[in-house]
């Protein structure tokens, strides 16, 4: 019996460290994908987008402001065409559902919550960029696309 809990606990331990090593992995993937060189990058990339990179330029928008909306409107504040051509567009870019395997539906109410819940106390400056968003956010309707 004292083996058995001994094998136990030894697996148990081991589930321990493979869940922080696993945790961590994905946190530091995370800040690699989501860091401010990576959105400075496809900012430059939607001077030059057409067809579809719009739209996959505009989903990572999305993506980024879920992860770190203040980063976001740090940046974009400093790149006031590209940041009300991609509001203005948001719509046609990000919420047109033609079937794919992202409900868009759903990726519309999590960057609205984000932004909601998003504190810009010590970034007055940035509020006017949320306010921008979410109002045309509230105002977009997900389109089917059969």
């Amino acid at each position: 019996m004292a083996n058995v809990r001994s094998s136990l606990v030894l697996v148990f331990l081991l589930c321990i460290l493979c869940f922080n090593t696993n945790a961590n992995d994905i946190k530091q993937k995370q800040s690699v994908v989501y860091g401010k060189q990576d959105l400075i990058n496809y900012i430059e990339k939607w001077k030059i987008k057409d067809g579809l990179a719009g739209t996959f330029i505009s989903d990572y928008f999305c993506d980024f402001l879920n992860y770190n909306p203040v980063l976001f409107f740090q940046t974009m504040k400093n790149n006031p065409p590209i940041y009300d051509e991609w509001v203005d567009r948001i719509g046609e870019l990000s919420f047109v559902d033609w079937g794919g395997c992202i409900d868009r539906e759903c990726l519309r109410n999590m960057v609205i919550s984000s932004l909601e819940q998003c504190c810009l106390i010590n970034n007055p400056d940035l509020k006017p960029l949320r306010k921008k968003l979410l109002d045309k956010l509230r105002k977009t309707k997900v389109r089917k696309i059969d």
